[in-house]
C-alpha cells in the first residue's frame, strides 16, 4: 500500500511539475487559439439566396458555398441555439439555427463564417430568410454533430461598429430585419416602467416578456423589446432613462420585435423625454382590484379563512400593485389543513432573479371609534 502511495505521488508530483513547464511566466492569461484560414471559394450570395428560397422548407442539393458575418450572440442569454448573420456587405439579414448553446465562443460577433448548403433548408419565414435543418416541416436546427460540417468560421473579424446600422424607430422596414441596429432617441413606454426586463407575471405565449420601445418625441410610435428569462439583464428594471438601444430587428408573423444581446447594448443614458411618469397612487392605480363593498368598520377581524386559495380580489378590500404584476393573495400553510392568510413574494424560483415588486393591500377601518390593531 506504502509503494502504491509513493508512486502515486510521484506521479501526481512529476505531471504537475510537467504542465509547469508548458506555461509561459510572462503571461497567465487567456491562451489564443491559433486560427488557420481554410481554401474556400463562395459560390453563391446571401442575396441569391433569398431570391430562391419560399415559404415552404425546401432541401438546397447543390454544392453552393455562401459567406456572412455574425451580428447576434448568445453570451447574454437572450438568443438560444441561433444567430443571426448578415451578408459581407451588410445589406441582408437572416437567421441560422443551430442545436448548440454557447455559440459565440466560436462564432462571435464580427466574426465572417462560410455556410455550406447543401443538405440544409431554406425558407422565408415572417419575411425573414431562415437557414437550418427540418424540423415539422419548417426550418428547425442543425444538429449538435453535423453543424460544424456546414458552419465554417474563418479568421476574418470586422470591428462591431462597422458593422452596427442607425436608424430612427420609425424608420424601421423589412430591408433591416437580422441586422445589428443602434435605434436612436428612444426610451420605454410609461407602461413598460416599474417593472423588470423578464417579468413572470408579463409573459407571451413563447414565456418571453414584451416590453415597448418607443420614439422619445412621439409615444405613438412603438415596437416590442423580448427579455427571456436567461438573459443577463433579466432581472433588471426596466430603465426610464432615453438614448439608443442596439439588438437585432427580428419579425413574428407580421410584427416587429427588438432583441438585445446583453445589457450593455441598452445604452439609455439620458434624462427622459417629457419627465419620469407620475408613479400612480397606490390604491387607485389602474391595475387595482377589489373594493366593491368598502365599509369602515369600528371592529374588524379578518382571518382570510372564508376565501379561496389563491383568490386576489376581496370585495371588502382593495389590491394594488405599482411596480411589476404581483398581487396579495391566499396561501395556507401547512397546504389543504393550516391556516389561511394573505402573501406577496418576489420569488421567482431558484436561481432565478426576482421580481421587482411593490403591492398594496387597504383595509378600511374607521380609528373613530378603533384606536389600535393587533395581527
Amino acid at each position: 500500500m506504502k509503494a502504491n502511495f509513493l508512486k502515486l505521488t510521484f506521479f501526481m508530483a512529476t505531471s504537475a511539475l510537467i504542465l509547469t513547464s508548458c506555461v509561459n511566466d510572462d503571461d497567465y492569461g487567456t491562451p489564443t487559439l491559433e486560427c488557420i484560414d481554410q481554401s474556400i471559394t463562395t459560390t453563391k450570395t446571401v442575396q441569391e439566396i433569398y431570391n430562391q428560397a419560399n415559404s415552404s422548407a425546401t432541401l438546397y442539393t447543390e454544392d453552393d458555398i455562401i459567406e456572412a458575418v455574425v451580428v447576434s450572440s448568445d453570451r447574454g442569454g437572450n438568443f438560444y441555439k441561433s444567430m443571426y448573420l448578415t451578408s459581407v456587405d451588410g445589406s441582408l439579414g437572416f437567421n441560422l439555427q443551430v442545436n448548440q448553446v454557447d455559440l459565440f465562443t466560436d462564432y462571435n460577433v464580427g466574426r465572417k463564417v462560410y455556410i455550406k448548403l447543401k443538405g440544409l433548408y431554406t425558407q422565408i419565414r415572417s419575411s425573414t430568410l431562415q437557414i437550418g435543418a427540418l424540423f415539422n416541416n419548417n426550418v428547425g436546427q442543425i444538429p449538435t454533430l453535423t453543424f460544424e460540417n456546414n458552419i465554417i468560421r474563418s479568421c476574418d473579424i470586422t470591428p462591431e461598429e462597422d458593422l452596427v446600422q442607425t436608424v430612427s424607430l420609425s424608420e424601421l422596414n423589412d430591408s433591416y430585419i437580422g441586422k445589428l441596429v443602434d435605434l436612436q432617441n428612444v426610451q420605454f413606454t410609461d407602461a413598460s416602467l416599474n417593472q423588470t426586463y423578464y417579468n413572470t407575471g408579463n409573459l407571451d405565449a413563447g414565456g418571453q416578456t414584451l416590453t415597448y420601445i418607443t420614439d422619445s418625441e412621439n409615444e405613438a410610435i412603438q415596437i416590442p423589446f423580448r427579455t427571456g428569462s436567461f438573459a443577463d439583464y433579466a432581472g433588471t428594471t426596466v430603465s426610464s432613462n432615453s438614448g439608443t438601444i442596439r439588438g437585432i430587428l427580428t419579425k413574428f408573423n407580421t410584427t416587429y420585435q427588438f432583441v438585445s444581446r446583453y445589457e450593455t447594448d441598452i445604452r439609455l443614458t439620458e434624462e427622459r423625454i417629457g419627465g419620469e411618469p407620475t408613479e400612480p397612487v397606490p390604491g387607485s392605480s389602474e391595475f387595482a382590484v377589489g373594493g366593491t363593498d368598502i365599509v369602515f368598520a369600528g371592529s374588524l377581524t379578518e382571518n382570510f379563512e372564508s376565501y379561496s386559495l389563491s383568490q386576489s380580489i376581496f370585495p371588502k378590500y382593495v389590491n394594488d400593485h405599482t411596480e411589476g404584476q404581483r398581487y396579495w393573495q391566499i396561501k395556507q400553510f401547512p397546504a389543504s389543513t393550516g391556516n389561511k392568510y394573505i402573501e406577496m413574494t418576489a420569488f421567482n424560483g431558484n436561481g432565478v432573479p426576482g421580481q421587482a415588486s411593490k403591492a398594496y393591500f387597504f383595509v378600511p377601518v374607521d380609528f373613530s371609534a378603533a384606536s389600535s390593531f393587533t395581527f
